[in-house]
């Protein structure tokens, strides 16, 4: 259970401090859990777009805070279906400081409602607004709830991740939950995936970047395309035992001739039956796109019987993180190790200009149809370098190896 600042749940049969909007009451139809939840209805006399206050509560202290997350629980009973959900922050003096949207799409069961709350942590004496804005047709009746609104201090998890791409390149990196995360509460109930900082990078109607958390018990996904789930994911109502992995997918076809970095967080969240936060986990990602790069190299030799092949390559590397390291791997794609009577290749890196040599990874090939050598660590990251990939083999048949240099970032 993660540090709970606040929890409004509404149970007392009063409001609990939130001045409600104008289209909002407190309602014992119970429509998300226990006796009592927010309500917004509103007829429409004609069609448009509105935005109207869910409601607002002041004297919030974040002043102890160092990582304040707002997640609540909304659902509809009506035909609504894209909603934005708006967050203003205000200080003391009625100064707004911050704001923040997201953007939903809602059916007749219930979403997990995320918004970042960084900006304003470490203040006091706030005040904090809700607002919805959505698209309506005249003649229609809007129905919506909301409940169980928290205000949490970090997360129970956080796990630091990053992801090596190449422009036009489809990859997905699987995150395994370590195996002392991994197992959940028995009163869990549901989950759901957030990108906890909208909108995703560069271009979100044409290239990819894909979130999934995995359970024993279904998987839900937020995904840059997906117009329906692109920041706040589908609510999983079932019973999980164990949280698996977070697969995280990118493919960026958009042109670009530059190297891009970008910091995500995505937040995954799981709830018991009544909609009582159970964990949350926070994944921060560290992504570098790399125009240049391969992810791997291949070294083919086509020699004669007993003959000598050798050679190197040499690649830009520019990886972005808070450090890193590589070491070389090599596979057998044809042939294996028992024909080749000697063969060495290795991974050097170096600064761009080739001064400064940080280290080397080196295999024996014939000890193995899959060989990684030692890293080559304390890399500087964020900084042009060049890896270079050599070879030196003696075979006694055709052979193929994919030499792959395996990249640590943390």
């Amino acid at each position: 259970m993660p540090n709970v600042l606040y929890k409004w749940d509404f149970e007392t049969g009063d409001t609990q401090g939130w001045i409600l909007g104008s289209y909002v009451t407190l309602s014992s139809e119970a429509k998300i859990q226990g006796t009592y939840s927010l309500k917004y209805s509103r007829h429409l006399s004609g069609g448009g777009t509105y935005t109207d206050d869910v409601g607002y509560i002041s004297g919030v202290d974040l002043q102890t805070a160092t990582r304040p997350i707002l997640i609540f629980v909304s659902g509809v009973s009506s035909i609504l279906k894209i909603v934005t959900f708006i967050l203003e922050v205000y200080d003391s003096d009625g100064t707004l400081l911050y704001t923040r949207s997201v953007t939903a799409y809602i059916t007749d069961g219930v979403k997990i409602i995320v918004i970042d709350l960084l900006p304003v942590a470490g203040r006091t004496n706030l005040t904090i607004k809700i607002k919805m804005s959505y698209s309506g047709t005249a003649g229609y009746t809007y129905t919506w709830y909301i409940d169980n609104i928290y205000i949490i201090d970090g997360a129970d998890k956080v796990y630091d991740i990053a992801l090596l791409a190449v422009y036009n390149m489809d990859r997905t990196l699987v995150y395994e939950i370590p195996e002392a995360d991994k197992a959940l509460d028995p009163t869990v109930a549901g989950f759901a995936v957030a990108l906890l900082d909208p909108p995703h990078p560069l271009n979100e109607s044409k290239d990819v970047f894909r979130y999934t958390a995995v359970t024993d018990e279904g998987s839900t996904y937020i995904q840059s395309t997906d117009s329906y789930y692109r920041y706040i994911s589908g609510y999983v109502s079932s019973s999980p035992t164990t949280f698996l992995r977070l697969e995280v997918r990118v493919f960026v076809t958009t042109a670009g001739t530059t190297y891009l970095t970008f910091d995500r967080e995505v937040l995954v969240t799981f709830w018991t039956g009544g909609y009582d936060l159970s964990r949350v986990c926070l994944f921060r990602v560290a992504m570098t796109i790399n125009p240049y790069s391969p992810l791997y190299a291949t070294a083919m030799t086509n020699t004669r019987y007993g003959s000598t092949w050798s050679g190197s390559r040499d690649f830009d590397v520019k990886v972005y993180g808070r450090g890193f390291g590589v070491r070389c791997c090599v596979r057998y794609l044809v042939g294996d190790n028992t024909v080749v009577q000697s063969g060495t290749v290795k991974v050097e890196m170096f600064s761009e200009d080739y001064n400064i040599k940080y280290g080397e990874s080196s295999v024996d090939i014939t000890t193995g149809t899959v060989i990684r050598g030692p890293f080559i660590t304390d890399l500087p990251p964020n900084t042009p370098l060049k890896l270079r990939i050599s070879w030196t083999i003696v075979a006694l048949a055709r052979i193929v190896i994919e030499v792959r240099p395996e990249f640590l970032v943390y």
